[in-house]
């Protein structure tokens, strides 16, 4: 669509490092980004604003930013002025409007970015086997956790998955579409195009979506990559994944008393059951129950990037590789128990 009203795209150079620099050479009017990269950015801004002042200026731009959120006004003369506008020459300064998919923006990092830049944070829910877009918010719709609404032309209807008690009745279930952009079969995979195509057209997502009271649509689990506990319990491993940390953040690990933490063995303890508390602080205020919580974790100061494989270029994680590479930690973490 914005390619037929005359629209140029940029393509950033291959590193996700420096894909601000990116930003300053193309002047986007439009930034595209998927979470994880968004994520980046606003711990980058986070640090800042942290030490750029004291606490009473800290406490000021914190009263600003939830100031402009309960009022909904993306500009504000005198706290642009003030505060935010000095972000915006991070992206250049020229943006419009930021649209983000592939996986879910957490709350706090979307308000960062709608009221710091003073533009429209838009999500959207794109799929390849519907020829990529399926539905996007827009600047005029409600604010919420949510990707919009389906594009015109594309029908979605939801599908009942009584084994993750998920029921349509309810406005709960699988994602089915329906339309001319969705993919008529997957090419000489005559089997694997049964699994997710009917007779109909109707294509099986693997997503679990919810409809909202406002007509919108919100992506909330993942059916595909469940799997089921010894004790008989499903599990959608990305709620957990939400919650999970990877890579502690370096600067938050310096200032614990856990800096050397790669080199000894009880400070990599002392760590882990720091990190361990906070995924739990985190997944319990998100809903999850006990059997979902993260039991025990390993720490690599590796970072999973598109260079070493370990993610695709919309950053999601690659599991057949990772387990691959982390197949004896794995094994090690089994069989030394759960007990903290």
């Amino acid at each position: 669509m914005m390619i037929t009203e005359g629209a140029a795209i940029g393509f950033f150079h291959g590193s996700v490092a420096r894909i601000l620099d990116d930003a300053q050479a193309l002047h986007p009017t439009v930034f595209v980004a998927v979470p994880r990269l968004m994520n980046r950015i606003f711990d980058q801004l986070k640090h800042e604003v942290a030490a750029s002042g004291n606490a009473e200026q800290i406490k000021h731009f914190c009263q600003a930013l939830d100031e402009k959120k309960r009022s909904n006004a993306l500009k504000h003369d005198t706290y642009d002025a003030q505060l935010f506008d000095r972000f915006k020459p991070v992206l250049d300064g020229h943006v419009r409007q930021i649209l983000t998919g592939a996986a879910p923006i957490t709350s706090e990092v979307k308000v960062f970015f709608q009221y710091v830049f003073g533009v429209p944070v838009l999500e959207a829910y794109g799929i390849t086997e519907a020829s990529g877009g399926v539905a996007c918010s827009s600047a005029s719709m409600p604010q919420g956790p949510h990707v919009g609404v389906p594009l015109p032309g594309l029908a979605i209807r939801l599908a009942d998955v009584p084994e993750m008690n998920y029921s349509s009745d309810e406005g709960h279930g699988e994602v089915m579409m329906k339309g001319p952009n969705v993919f008529s079969g997957y090419y000489k995979q005559p089997e694997l195009t049964q699994e997710v195509l009917d007779e109909d057209g109707w294509y099986a997502t693997g997503d679990i979506g919810r409809w909202n009271a406002n007509g919108t649509l919100s992506i909330i689990d993942r059916k595909k990559h469940i799997f089921k506990l010894s004790q008989g319990e499903h599990i959608a491993p990305e709620k957990s994944y939400r919650v999970a940390v990877v890579v502690p953040d370096a600067a938050v690990v310096a200032r614990t008393p856990f800096v050397n933490w790669e080199t000894d063995d009880e400070q990599r303890r002392g760590l882990e059951r720091m990190v361990l508390g906070d995924m739990e602080l985190v997944a319990r205020a998100d809903g999850l129950h006990g059997f979902e919580l993260v039991k025990k974790v390993f720490l690599t100061a590796e970072a999973f990037t598109v260079e070493n494989d370990l993610v695709t270029p919309t950053l999601k994680p690659k599991r057949a590789k990772l387990a691959k590479r982390f197949a004896d930690v794995v094994k090690a973490l089994y069989a030394t128990g759960f007990e903290q």
